[in-house]
């Protein structure tokens, strides 16, 4: 697990990344129909078996795959997990130095949860037209 502050100026590097146009997001099932990552896809499958027991499914986060990214950059991949449980969002970043390999957690806080959703802000308005428009007129 890395510290505060290399998670903070990771974000705010992949931020810029993406605001510039140089890493392209995918959401999950978009990901999984291109790429090989058992890794992930296990991951993904172990946390959403909850869904299918209503008394579970009430006290897990259970993965959101559509408002979930991937980007490969460097060989690697970045993964920003979204979870939901009784209308309450969770978000995390985990990193992979390859496709085979573990996932890497990265540290998370509440200054963490800020940086992440200015992220997820910007992946979303490179993909989405109305979040594009917003975007554009904040960035003004």
């Amino acid at each position: 697990m890395t510290d505060k502050m290399t998670t903070i100026k990771f974000i705010e590097k992949m931020v810029l990344l993406t605001i510039e146009g140089r890493v392209s997001w995918a959401t999950l099932p978009y990901y999984f129909e291109v790429n090989e990552n058992e890794p992930l896809r296990r991951l993904v499958i172990a946390n959403n078996r909850y869904a299918y027991n209503p008394i579970e499914s009430n006290n897990m986060y259970l993965v959101n795959e559509y408002k979930s990214f991937c980007t490969i950059l460097n060989g690697g991949v970045v993964i920003i997990v979204a979870s939901e449980r009784k209308g309450k969002n969770k978000l995390s970043i985990s990193i992979q130095t390859n496709s085979s390999h573990n996932i890497i957690p990265l540290y998370f806080d509440d200054d963490i949860y800020g940086k992440l959703t200015d992220l997820v802000l910007q992946i979303t308005a490179k993909t989405n037209d109305s979040f594009k428009f917003i975007n554009d007129i904040l960035n003004l």
